[in-house]
């Protein structure tokens, strides 16, 4: 799930998959949620919002989005928007869409 991360001295650091992976949630309960999402392009959910981080009123941006079919996609955006973090889970999506294999 996650791919890299960045120590204090902003080195990014590659991180090994895990072995197995477990359901978070249930299928009837994920299917709930889907209803609650917003549709942002043919085929992609989700929602955003900004996240106070810090002491002087820092924000940070998140986007948590899905194309219903088991992909899921999580943007952390420590400058920029919803507006740009939305645009960037669309482009994503749309990407994977049309490079996988049939």
């Amino acid at each position: 799930i996650i791919h890299s991360v960045r120590n204090p001295a902003d080195r990014w650091i590659p991180v090994e998959p895990l072995a197995s992976t477990e359901a978070a949630i249930s299928q009837n309960v994920a299917r709930n949620l889907m209803g609650s999402l917003q549709m942002y392009s043919d085929g992609v959910w989700g929602f955003s919002f900004n996240a106070i981080t810090g002491p002087e009123g820092q924000t940070s941006t998140w986007f948590l989005g899905t194309d219903g079919e088991g992909k899921v996609l999580t943007i952390l955006l420590e400058t920029g928007g919803t507006s740009k973090a939305e645009l960037m889970g669309q482009a994503i999506f749309q990407f994977i869409q049309t490079n996988q294999s049939p």
